[in-house]
């Protein structure tokens, strides 16, 4: 490929980019971005507070710990430079200019499993333009910055491992341990991914080299632990600062209530109850333990105190280990359809201003009814509603198809083993982490990954069919 080729694709990627992030501005509403993210208020709080005061804190002055710092400071930077909503735009263009550096580290990645250059123009686009991620990019959600973070990670991962570079394993804990700083969740990748590596490690040199003579396994052992010393050196500092404020050593006091969260949708599907009666249920369920373990008042007050946050995590996690194994396989099932099928539609409604929240917010909170449920929300939605609906499903289920296509077609290429088990094992523990509560916009992080299968399976499902015909 020319390198003048090269320039053309990505100079006309680029506009369309900017075209399509213009057109999105110009038709969404007043303040969408900060008003209709869901959860966002968890950032934008603590952003405000460290613009103003200088410090991480709650609205009313508490410490602030429900969270990582990341997002935050990066939030607080155009606050202090311009205010709170005078910085609407200057967000939307950076976060853009995030998800458009995400595509280029995905392409990156591509190449790194193929030599298909072309392929790899095709997964930039489609990151860039899934839009799942395109809108998500445009709300104070942190999903956008946790994926940049998490494709450089992985980038510099699979580099390790095809090289046995030891400065791409720091460069890795260093983005791991920042993917950590944006949100909790990204702790786990800090001891997964090495893991991950190493069997990598073992498939390369034991199975698909097996005459190999070359030890290398000290070398690589030390690029592992240069990479977990590096992402906890990072994550190190906010560990010492909620010591600081609370003495107690922890990363985020949140756990319990996101284990609320999923307790409700368990309920919700598993015994096909509205909202309000797994949230009635789940109050007498935790009275009933916080009388037995003689909790402090404080905590029936305030669940989401952060020395209440293990008494919280333990009365909810006593009530899903009670319920029966069919609930738990129907929340599931029910999870992950949403988790890699819905589209994002709702975020599009939403920044656009459409008709028809009122029925999304009781079709989330009344009594679950399934499939029924779920068509008769669809008949009662207006038409450019429904059109959006229809289209960015649309695009998750064809990705989808090709993307099954192509993991088949990595599957049976042995020398793509070793990333494979990197890559869907990060995949694997996503899907693990989210539970029962599976969204469009927790599938962002995964959207570059669902595209370079999807990119694979595109070229070589055509491949199939003409051989099958010349059979």
């Amino acid at each position: 490929m020319s390198a003048v080729y090269k320039y053309r694709y990505d100079a006309t990627l680029l506009a369309l980019f900017i075209v399509a992030n213009i057109i999105l501005r110009l038709y969404s509403i007043d303040g969408a971005t900060f008003t209709e993210g869901a959860d966002s208020s968890q950032y934008f709080k603590p952003a405000i507070n460290l613009a103003t005061h200088g410090e991480f804190s709650e609205s009313g002055g508490s410490v602030f710990t429900k969270g990582t710092p990341l997002y935050s400071i990066f939030l607080s930077i155009p606050f202090k430079l311009q205010g709170f909503y005078e910085s609407e735009t200057t967000i939307i263009f950076f976060q853009s200019l995030m998800l458009f550096i995400t595509g280029m580290v995905s392409k990156s990645i591509f190449l790194q499993l193929s030599e298909l250059r072309k392929g790899g123009y095709l997964v930039h686009g489609l990151v860039i333009f899934n839009p799942n991620s395109l809108i998500t990019s445009h709300l104070i959600q942190s999903e956008t910055l946790f994926t940049l973070l998490l494709v450089s990670t992985l980038y510099f991962s699979l580099d390790f491992l095809k090289r046995y570079n030891k400065k791409s394993a720091l460069y890795g804990g260093l983005f791991v341990g920042l993917l950590a700083l944006t949100r909790p969740a990204g702790m786990y990748f800090v001891f997964a991914i090495p893991l991950f590596l190493l069997v990598a490690y073992f498939i390369n040199e034991r199975v698909l080299n097996p005459q190999s003579t070359t030890n290398r396994i000290k070398g690589y052992i030390y690029g592992l632990a240069g990479f977990i010393l590096v992402a906890q050196m990072v994550v190190m500092p906010w560990y010492v600062r909620n010591y600081v404020e609370t003495e107690q050593f922890f990363l985020s006091s949140n756990s319990g209530y996101y284990l609320k969260d999923q307790y409700i949708q368990l309920l919700r599907v598993g015994r096909q109850w509205s909202e309000k009666q797994a949230i009635e249920h789940i109050k007498l369920l935790q009275k009933d333990y916080y009388k037995k373990n003689q909790v402090d008042d404080l905590c029936i007050k305030d669940e989401r105190h952060w020395s209440c946050r293990n008494y919280l995590f333990n009365s909810i996690l006593s009530g899903i280990v009670k319920e029966p194994i069919t609930n738990h396989v129907k929340a599931f099932i029910q999870s992950w359809g949403d988790l890699y099928l819905s589209g994002g539609a709702r975020n599009f409604r939403n920044y656009f201003g459409m008709s028809g929240k009122d029925k999304i917010v009781s079709f989330q909170k009344d009594k679950y009814s399934g499939l029924h449920g779920i068509v008769n929300f669809v008949r009662s939605i207006d038409l450019p509603y429904l059109t959006i609906l229809i289209l960015t499903t649309g695009f998750s289920f064809v990705t989808r198809i090709a993307g099954i296509v192509g993991l088949i077609y990595l599957i049976k290429n042995r020398r793509v083993w070793p990333y494979m088990i990197v890559i869907v094992g990060v995949i694997i523990l996503f899907t693990a982490m989210y539970l029962y509560l599976g969204q469009s916009r927790f599938r962002v992080p995964l959207e570059p990954f669902l595209m370079i299968f999807a990119v694979f399976g595109a070229y070589n499902f055509p491949i199939k069919i003409m051989n099958k015909f010349k059979k």
